[in-house]
């Protein structure tokens, strides 16, 4: 899989336990829980994506392991982007706002869409805008 290129060698050697790049960028996503709301698609920005998955803003607090479509909108790319993701986890943002960060793992995508979010993946991190995110799937008890 394409995947495999951004995987961190330095994992190895450090606490990172992360498999693949995660890169903090601005793109604008559209989700819905998937298939049951088809026609009510919402649209924020991405925090942050990677191979593996992509964190957003939302006014939603899902429950873990509702299932996402997402359609991704890239810079220079004619065309969205399209992937089921799985949500990981949920964190109120702040006191009094219902906002959320929703961290979404990668369930099932296309392989050419997996191979243009690794070309764009490679051109923001070569830029200097590579992070990496620690980020535990959390269950309710």
């Amino acid at each position: 899989m394409c995947a495999d290129m951004f995987y961190n060698e330095a994992n190895k050697r450090t606490s990172e336990r992360r498999k693949f790049l995660r890169i903090n960028a601005n793109f604008v996503v559209s989700y819905y829980i998937y298939p049951s709301e088809r026609n009510k698609s919402d649209m924020t920005l991405t925090r942050n994506l990677s191979l593996g998955g992509i964190c957003f803003t939302t006014d939603r607090n899902f429950d873990l392991d509702t299932i996402l479509h997402i359609s991704l909108k890239l810079p220079k790319i004619n065309r969205l982007i399209v992937f089921l993701g799985r949500v990981v986890y949920t964190k109120k943002l702040k006191k009094g706002r219902s906002l959320y960060d929703t961290g979404i793992k990668f369930v099932e995508a296309n392989e050419n869409d997996l191979f243009i979010l690794q070309g764009v993946i490679k051109e923001c991190a070569s830029a200097g805008k590579k992070i990496y995110f620690e980020i535990e799937e959390r269950r309710k008890k």
